[in-house]
């Protein structure tokens, strides 16, 4: 039980959009939850974070043996040890192995041409995670009555993955890690160079204006798939739902709130990740819950 403590109080830090979000999670929810979360922060923070391949390679490979260990019950490290407590099924852990392989391939070669492909690439990328926490609760009740369970979890992983390459842009391209279709690039007339060295110019020239004007445009192109994302999921049919999909929720509607906020400063994801105070994030929090218990009680 102390390994899923441990994954608990990570996810608990005061002030962190994980921590708001989950504020209406039961106890029994936040054990189970808890090291999925923190294993799929633990793993991707690892090709954004480690400045050599190689390494990075070879520590994604360790926590796939690591979650073979976790299948016999003899893992090492501490949010493996509450992954084989809580998620003791073999198809969970290699759900979790599979995403592994996403990162590793991905970590290699990034480069996605279409749109088309960036929607295939973005759903796979969270598709694991959003299963994970949401069948917890259709097992625990099989007869939910939700009519496309799958839909709902394809709107959430896109918007997830969206919404954290948006986050995490500012350490990705120092990485030379840029997932963003070239399509889109080229749709707006912008380099890849050009979109990760922006400079905050007081005296700024026609060209780099214009550079300026269309990576905005870029990143406004992008805010709005999220938010449309983010739409659909109001528009489908929440009744049924239960708290792990609010805690999804309200944590896309917390980094679009901030990403809302950074739009007034151009955006800059190149420089920083957009931020909200603890006070907005509790205050948007809230807001977030009366409209989800609106939603509820609305008759079927």
């Amino acid at each position: 039980m102390q390994a899923i403590q441990d994954c608990i109080n990570q996810i608990k830090k005061p002030g962190s959009s994980l921590y708001y979000s989950t504020l209406f999670l039961s106890e029994e929810r936040m054990q189970v939850l808890s090291p999925l979360i923190c294993f799929f922060w633990r793993i991707e923070r690892i090709p954004r974070f480690t400045q050599e391949t190689e390494v990075a390679s070879s520590q994604l490979k360790w926590w796939y043996e690591e979650l073979e260990r976790a299948k016999k019950n003899q893992a090492q490290h501490p949010i493996a040890i509450a992954l084989s407590q809580t998620q003791n099924e073999p198809e969970n852990l290699m759900l979790l192995q599979q995403h592994i392989q996403h990162i590793l391939k991905y970590q290699y070669d990034c480069q996605l041409d279409t749109i088309e492909d960036f929607v295939q690439f973005s759903q796979s990328r969270r598709l694991a995670l959003v299963q994970l926490l949401l069948n917890y609760r259709q097992k625990k009740n099989k007869t939910s009555g939700e009519d496309n369970p799958q839909k709902i979890h394809t709107i959430f992983a896109e918007l997830l993955s969206i919404l954290d390459l948006l986050d995490g842009f500012h350490c990705d391209h120092k990485q030379g890690l840029i997932y963003f279709p070239l399509q889109s690039l080229i749709d707006h007339k912008l380099t890849v160079h050009q979109l990760c060295n922006l400079k905050n110019n007081r005296h700024e020239d026609v060209s780099q204006k214009s550079i300026k004007n269309r990576a905005y445009s870029f990143w406004y192109f992008w805010h709005q798939r999220a938010l449309k994302l983010y739409q659909q999921l109001w528009q489908s049919d929440l009744k049924r739902q239960h708290d792990e999909c609010l805690m999804l929720i309200t944590y896309c509607s917390l980094r679009l709130k901030a990403i809302n906020k950074s739009s007034k400063q151009g955006y800059n994801f190149h420089l920083n990740r957009a931020l909200l105070t603890p006070l907005q994030k509790f205050w948007h929090t809230w807001r977030t819950k009366s409209r989800w218990m609106s939603v509820k009680k609305e008759p079927c």
